[in-house]
């Protein structure tokens, strides 16, 4: 009966330490859990990466489309430097609009950079906004203008976005806004959030950066602290 019961005793004593390991295991996931379940919900609420960064990450996300860096984010509202920007859900700035147009609607597509987005401008101030009141004035038909239009974009990622969703629209007429910055290399979206002209950075579309406004939030503060404890090279 002795050793029965000591044997026992043995086989509770040599489970102890791999219970409490496990215990110990699950109370550290269910703590992490809590801990950026809570974070993502502060920096969403609170908008804290923006206030880093005073740029909208949200405003865009990540493809790993070679030609395509990134496009705009569907359903997105925000203050962008000092104006107001909508995207609707179909990734264009502006109002709601139909996949297909309406019976008797001639769709013009607006594609290009900065310039055709709005920079700077209401919605209503932007050049496809003012063409399209242009066309329904003239009394020639029915006319609907969508602004596809990209901070960033060059030609070719303005290419891709056609091909890639562009045409999808079924426009009638294609306006492709141009500038001479567009001969340059496009913007990626980079690990932390912002467009970097710095290909190498390029975030790909399954990074926790593209989709946790708290990592990025970590990522901002990690990046701060390393440049403040890291010593500056002298120099002028």
């Amino acid at each position: 009966m002795r050793r029965s019961g000591d044997g026992a005793m043995a086989r509770r004593a040599g489970h102890g330490p791999g219970r409490r390991l496990v215990g110990a295991f699950l109370g550290f996931a269910v703590a992490g859990a809590i801990f950026f379940g809570v974070g993502e919900v502060l920096s969403r609420t609170f908008h804290l990466v923006d206030r880093l960064n005073h740029f909208p990450r949200h405003l865009f996300m990540a493809t790993d489309d070679p030609q395509l860096p990134y496009v705009m984010r569907p359903s997105v509202v925000a203050d962008v430097r000092g104006f107001h920007v909508e995207v609707n859900g179909l990734g264009l700035r502006g109002p709601e609009v139909a996949p297909r147009p309406a019976a008797g609607v001639h769709r013009v597509l607006a594609i290009g950079d900065s310039a055709t987005f709005g920079e700077g401008m209401r919605v209503d101030q932007a050049f496809p906004a003012r063409l399209e009141v242009a066309l329904n004035a003239a009394g020639r038909g029915r006319y609907e203008v969508v602004n596809a239009g990209v901070e960033g974009y060059n030609t070719a990622a303005e290419l891709a976005y056609l091909e890639r969703r562009g045409l999808a629209l079924e426009p009638a007429t294609i306006v492709v806004g141009f500038n001479l910055n567009d001969f340059d290399y496009a913007p990626v979206l980079g690990p932390l959030g912002v467009l970097t002209n710095d290909q190498s950075q390029r975030m790909s579309s399954h990074s926790l950066a593209n989709v946790s406004e708290f990592y990025l939030v970590l990522r901002w503060l990690a990046r701060s602290l390393t440049a403040y404890v890291t010593p500056r090279p002298p120099g002028p």
